[in-house]
C-alpha cells in the first residue's frame, strides 16, 4: 500500500510539473527523437512500399517545440482571426480585417508571418499580414479555396464560376489553368513533395480526384456517389494520407494517396455542414458553418465519442481554415525548390521527384523546355489595361484571346509594337516608361520621369512618344538615347496619339483647376509649333484618330460624353452624351470603342463612329474588369503595306526622323547631348574618425547617382570599381596605378570617370591611418 501510495504521489508530481512547463518538458522533448526514429525506421517504411506510386516521407514529423508555436487561422468573412489553440485559455484575435471583403479560404505562405487568402466580394486572392497585403491573381473568376506550393512558390486554387483549378506563382506574375471540367469543386490541397494535388468534387458524382501538380494524369480516387458527400479536404504529408469530412455521413474519413486502405478516423461529429479541415500531428481540426465555430478533435479520440470528445477552438462565423507556424518555416524541397526548376515562368512539380515548366494559357513552351512565347491566332483584338493586369479580349465577345499579363499595378495607358507585338505601358505611381515582351519580360526604358500618363509608339521610326509632367518626350525603343520635343506646357498633357502618315502628334491636356482648361492640341511630331484644335474642355483624357478622314475624337470624363473634330479644329461635334465615366477610346472599322469606369458598369462600350445608333456595351467581360483605364485596338491587317519617309534606313537620320506630310521627312537629335562624366568624391566617417565609405559621385540628368567602397578600419578597400549611367567610374590610389589591387589602404584617393568622351579625374580625398 505504502509503495503504491507513494507510485500516485510521484506521478501526481510529474503531472503537475508538465503543466507548469518545468524541468520534465526537456526531458520528454529528448525522448521524442529516440521514439520517432525508432517508428520511421521500422513501421513507416513498410506501409509505404506497399504502394509503389507514393514516395516514401522525407519531411520529419512537427517537434514538440513547434507545435507549441502553431497557430490556427480562421476566415470568418470579415477579416482573418488568429487562434494559437494550443494555449489554455485560448488566446485570439484579428491578424487582418476588413468589413467591405468577404474572405473566404486561407492558407499559410511560404514566407513566416504571411497567408495567402480569397476574397469572394472581390474575387481576388491576396497574399500578406495585418501591415501589407498584395494582390496576386485578380482575373480567375470567383476563386473559393486556395492551397500554397511553398515549395515552388506557386498558389493553386479552385474556381468555382470556371468550374476549373488554376495556378499562379506568389509574386502574381504568372498564371495557368491546370484542369477544366470539375462539376462542382470545394476544396483543393496540394502535397508539393509528392507532386500531387487533390480536390473534392460536390457535383453528382460526388468524389475526391488526383492529379499530378502540373494538371496530368487526373484519376479519381474516391467515389461516394450517391450516399456520401466529401467536401472538407486535408492532407497528412508524413504518413501521406488524404482525410476528408463526409456532411451526409458526419465523419472524417481517410485513405491513402492512391484512394485504397479506407477507413473512418472520426465518426459521430453531430449534424454540421463541413467547410474546411486541418490536420495536425495530433489533432483534427474543421469549420461548421452549420455551429457558426471551429471544432477539434484528437487523432485518436475515446470510442464511443462523448460531449468531451470535440473542443471548440472558436465561435463565430467561420470559413475557411489553416494551421500554420508563424516563427518557423515550412519543410521539405522538391523539383522547383531550386532555381525555379531552370523554368522561365511557372515550375510546377511531379511524382518522384519530376518537374515541368509550364506557361500562361495560349503560351507556347519553347524548345528548350523551359522559356514561352505567347502565341494567338487573333489578328484583331483590344488590348485592355485593368488594374492588376492587361487583357487581350475579341473585339465582339470581350473572351480572352490572350492570356492575361498580370502584376502590371495600375497600368493606366498602353500601346503595341506591332512588329514585335510588345506592349509600351505607363503607370500610375510608377516614375518610368515601361515595356513588356511576347515572352513576359519587363524592361525599363527612357529617362526617369516624373508624372507620366499617356503613350503612343511610332513602330516605323522605331521610337515611343509620352508625357510626363508639363512635356511631351520620345525614346528610341532601345531606350539609350531621348529627348523632349516639348517643353514648359501651361497645362498637363494627357494621352497622346499620332499620325504616321503626316507626321503629326495629337495629345489632350487639362490642369486641376477645374475652370474648363482643357485642350486638345497638335503639332508636328519634332515638337515644333503647337496649335490648338479644341479649348474650353473639361477633362479631356482618351484621344484616338481616323487618319483616314482626318478627324480626331475624344473623351471628356467630367462632362461625360464623345467629342470630335477635323485636324484643324472645325466641325467640332458631340458624338456621345450623358454617359457614365469614360476615359480612355480607340477607333477600329468605323468602331468607337471606350474604357467605361462607372461603379456598376466597368466595361467596355461600344458605337458607330458616325452617330447610327446609340452606345451599347460590347459583351459582359468575365471575369468582369475592376477599373479598366488604358485601351487600344490591335488590327493585324491596320499595320501592312504602310510606310513613310522615315521607313527605311530611319530617313537617313542619325537620331530621330519625324516625317513631314506625305512626302519629306525632319531629323533632329537630343536637346541635351550626352558629357563627360565629372566626378567628385567624397568620404563619410564614424566619430572615431574612422573612414567607413567613400562615394564617388557623378551627376546625370540633373541627378546625382554614385559609386560607393566600403573600408573595413580604414585597412581594407573591398570594391573598386563601378558603372553609373553611361559612366564607369574607377576609385584610384595614387601611389598604386593598378585599380584592382587589393592592396590598399591609408593614402591619397581620387576618382575617375571613362566615357566616349575621354576621362575626367575628381578632386582627392585623404584617408588617414586609425589612430589606436
Amino acid at each position: 500500500m505504502k509503495s503504491a501510495f507513494l507510485l500516485c504521489l510521484l506521478a501526481s508530481l510529474i503531472a503537475a510539473q508538465t503543466e507548469n512547463n518545468v524541468s520534465v518538458a526537456p526531458e520528454s522533448t529528448t525522448m521524442e527523437p529516440e521514439s520517432t526514429t525508432t517508428e520511421s525506421t521500422t513501421t513507416e517504411p513498410e506501409s509505404i512500399t506497399t504502394e509503389p506510386p507514393i514516395s516514401a516521407p522525407t519531411s520529419a514529423p512537427t517537434t514538440p517545440a513547434e507545435v507549441s508555436r502553431e497557430i490556427l487561422l480562421v476566415a470568418n468573412g470579415s477579416g482573418i482571426f488568429q487562434v494559437n489553440f494550443h494555449d489554455r485559455p485560448l488566446d485570439s484575435n484579428f491578424t487582418i480585417r476588413d468589413p467591405t471583403r468577404n474572405f473566404l479560404s486561407v492558407d499559410c505562405a511560404s514566407d513566416p508571418g504571411e497567408y495567402v487568402w480569397t476574397d469572394s466580394a472581390q474575387k481576388i486572392i491576396f497574399v500578406g499580414n495585418e501591415k501589407s497585403q498584395r494582390e496576386i491573381l485578380t482575373s480567375s473568376g470567383n476563386p473559393i479555396a486556395v492551397a500554397v506550393d511553398w515549395m515552388s512558390q506557386n498558389v493553386y486554387y479552385i474556381n468555382k464560376e470556371g468550374r476549373s483549378i488554376g495556378v499562379v506563382s506568389l509574386n502574381g506574375r504568372y498564371h495557368a489553368v491546370l484542369v477544366k471540367d470539375v462539376k462542382k469543386p470545394w476544396a483543393i490541397a496540394v502535397d508539393p513533395e509528392a507532386g500531387y494535388m487533390f480536390w473534392t468534387d460536390r457535383g453528382v458524382d460526388r468524389r475526391i480526384e488526383r492529379a499530378d501538380m502540373n494538371g496530368e494524369n487526373r484519376r479519381v480516387i474516391v467515389d461516394r456517389s450517391p450516399n456520401g458527400a466529401p467536401t472538407a479536404l486535408a492532407l497528412d504529408r508524413v504518413e501521406k494520407k488524404v482525410y476528408w469530412m463526409d456532411e451526409k455521413h458526419n465523419s472524417i474519413e481517410y485513405c491513402d494517396y492512391n484512394g485504397e486502405n479506407c477507413g473512418i478516423a472520426l465518426e459521430g461529429v453531430g449534424n454540421l455542414k463541413p467547410f474546411a479541415l486541418a490536420v495536425t500531428d495530433t489533432h483534427f481540426v474543421w469549420s461548421d458553418t452549420f455551429h457558426s465555430a471551429v471544432f477539434s478533435s484528437e487523432r485518436t479520440p475515446p470510442l464511443p465519442p462523448t460531449p468531451d470528445t470535440f473542443t471548440t477552438l472558436y465561435n463565430g462565423s467561420a470559413n475557411g481554415i489553416a494551421v500554420c507556424n508563424p516563427n518557423g518555416t515550412r519543410k521539405g524541397s522538391n523539383c522547383c525548390s531550386v532555381n525555379n526548376g531552370g523554368c522561365k515562368q511557372l515550375c510546377l512539380p511531379g511524382p518522384n521527384f519530376t518537374c515541368s515548366c509550364a506557361c500562361p494559357s495560349r503560351g507556347e513552351l519553347q524548345s528548350d523546355g523551359k522559356s514561352c512565347l505567347v502565341t494567338t491566332d487573333a489578328t484583331k483584338y483590344l488590348l485592355v489595361a485593368d488594374i492588376d493586369d492587361v487583357r487581350a479580349m475579341d473585339v465582339e465577345t470581350l473572351l480572352d484571346v490572350h492570356p492575361p499579363i498580370v502584376g502590371l499595378r495600375e497600368a493606366t495607358a498602353l500601346d503595341v509594337d506591332p512588329k514585335t507585338n510588345s506592349i509600351y505601358f505607363v503607370s500610375k505611381g510608377a516614375n518610368w516608361l515601361r515595356r513588356i515582351s511576347r515572352a513576359g519580360v519587363v524592361t525599363l526604358i527612357g529617362p526617369l520621369l516624373t508624372q507620366p500618363f499617356g503613350v503612343a509608339v511610332d513602330w516605323i521610326g522605331r521610337q515611343v512618344y509620352f508625357t510626363d509632367g508639363n512635356r511631351i518626350g520620345v525614346t528610341k525603343m532601345h531606350g539609350h538615347t531621348s529627348t523632349f520635343v516639348v517643353r514648359n506646357m501651361a497645362s498637363t498633357p494627357r494621352d497622346i496619339a499620332l499620325d504616321l502618315k503626316r507626321g503629326l502628334m495629337f495629345w489632350t491636356s487639362y490642369d486641376a483647376s477645374g475652370r474648363n482648361t482643357g485642350k486638345i492640341e497638335r503639332a508636328p511630331m519634332s515638337g515644333s509649333v503647337p496649335a490648338d484644335v479644341a479649348y474650353s474642355l473639361s477633362e479631356p483624357n482618351g484621344l484616338t484618330l481616323d487618319t483616314e478622314n482626318e478627324i480626331v475624337y475624344w473623351v471628356d470624363t467630367k462632362r461625360r460624353r464623345v467629342e470630335k473634330a477635323n485636324y484643324d479644329g472645325s466641325n467640332r461635334a458631340i458624338v456621345a452624351d450623358a454617359l457614365r465615366a469614360p476615359y480612355d477610346i480607340a477607333l477600329s472599322d468605323g468602331i468607337l470603342y471606350w474604357t467605361d469606369q462607372a461603379q456598376k458598369r466597368k466595361n467596355i462600350m461600344q458605337m458607330p463612329a458616325d452617330n447610327s445608333s446609340d452606345p451599347k456595351p460590347v459583351a459582359k467581360a468575365s471575369p468582369p474588369f475592376s477599373r479598366p483605364s488604358g485601351l487600344v485596338v490591335y488590327d493585324k491587317g491596320a499595320y501592312s503595306n504602310f510606310s513613310n519617309e522615315c521607313s527605311k534606313n530611319n530617313g537617313g537620320c542619325r537620331m530621330f526622323c519625324a516625317p513631314q506630310g506625305t512626302s519629306s521627312r525632319r531629323c533632329f537629335c537630343p536637346l541635351t547631348r550626352p558629357e563627360p562624366c565629372k566626378p567628385v568624391v567624397k568620404l563619410t566617417k564614424e566619430a572615431d574618425g574612422s573612414v567607413v565609405r567613400l562615394k564617388c559621385e557623378v551627376c546625370r540628368a540633373g541627378i546625382f547617382l554614385w559609386h560607393s567602397t566600403f573600408f573595413k578600419g580604414s585597412t581594407k578597400l573591398q570594391r573598386r570599381f563601378g558603372t553609373v549611367a553611361d559612366c564607369v567610374l574607377h576609385i584610384r590610389r595614387i601611389d598604386r596605378a593598378d585599380p584592382d589591387s587589393s592592396k590598399s589602404g591609408p593614402g591619397d584617393y581620387y576618382c575617375v570617370g571613362v566615357n566616349k568622351f575621354g576621362v575626367v579625374k575628381s578632386n582627392v580625398v585623404t584617408v588617414a591611418p586609425l589612430q589606436r
